[in-house]
């Protein structure tokens, strides 16, 4: 679509990235997720401000490629590790989240919307560290 231009010039690759060895062919689709994910939560708030699309939202938290890898290849390969419950979970609550924000935007109550994105940054920066845990958990 036309928001993938500015999509490419916001996007900036985790640092900690940089400094890891090359991620198991298996492990590949956690870092589509990562990637896609950060995409969504910028998408959500160009919704909030207006500059987005709030009628293209996912339906469900499995419509996104993370929700569906959570629920399948995620679940079985990294399951028994302590952190994916709490991936599963940060993924959740970023999701109900950005749900009522939308619901705020479509009661003509945006500023307190806006006012709540915060919690939805905090929600990601924590979901990404935990999927970051993952990915170190999985070269030991």
């Amino acid at each position: 679509g036309s928001d993938i231009p500015s999509w490419v010039a916001r996007w900036r690759p985790d640092p900690v990235w940089a400094e890891r060895a090359v991620v198991n062919h298996e492990d590949l689709p956690l870092l589509f997720a990562n990637a896609e994910y950060r995409a969504w939560i910028a998408n959500v708030e160009d919704c909030l401000k207006g500059d987005g699309d709030i009628s293209s939202r996912p339906l469900n938290h499995q419509d996104s490629r993370l929700g569906a890898w959570l629920e399948t290849k995620g679940l079985v390969r990294h399951g028994a590790r302590l952190v994916f419950p709490s991936i599963q979970r940060l993924y959740r609550q970023g999701y109900v989240l950005a749900d009522e924000l939308f619901e705020l935007k479509t009661q003509d109550r945006t500023p307190e919307a806006l006012a709540r994105l915060g919690e939805l940054h905090r929600l990601r920066d924590a979901l990404l560290e935990q999927l970051n845990a993952l990915i170190q958990e999985t070269r030991r």
